[in-house]
């Protein structure tokens, strides 16, 4: 089994990569699907039982509270990435939303012309 100081750093390093795929979709440079949120998932449900296990490792190892900050601040900026994430897929549903629309709206307009006809 690893040690707590390695799977807090092994784990914060993924969410790193995680966290920076998520940016990089924000600006445009990458997909984030659903195999990344499912990742992200797993990483920080591992991180929870590591910290639930370990609840001592802050007191006991200084360097296990430096890797235990930086995971905090990790989530911290996470959840930042996270708000703008659901803010762009709102306002791409809204999009879409009002494309299904006016493609309904000139569907039954070129059904009533064919009628007409």
């Amino acid at each position: 089994m690893e040690e707590p100081r390695k799977s807090v750093e092994r784990l914060s390093a993924n969410l790193a990569i995680l966290l920076k795929e998520a940016q990089g979709a924000l600006r445009g440079e990458r997909d984030f699907c659903v195999e990344n949120v499912s990742k992200l998932r797993s990483t920080i449900e591992e991180m929870d039982a590591v910290l639930r296990e370990y609840g001592d490792l802050r007191s006991s190892q200084s360097d296990g509270a430096v890797q235990l900050q930086r995971y905090k601040s990790q989530l911290s900026e996470l959840q930042t990435t996270i708000r703008r994430l659901r803010i762009v897929l709102l306002a791409r549903k809204s999009d879409l939303q009002t494309t299904k629309s006016h493609h309904t709206a000139v569907s039954r307009w070129i059904g009533a012309l064919n009628q007409t006809r």
